[in-house]
């Protein structure tokens, strides 16, 4: 559960990261 947990937060920083990069 842990590190299912820990995977899908990873993700949603890739997804602010990402985000982040189209706006700028």
């Amino acid at each position: 559960m842990k590190q299912r947990l820990l995977v899908m937060n990873g993700q949603r920083i890739v997804q602010h990261e990402q985000e982040g990069q189209w706006q700028n």
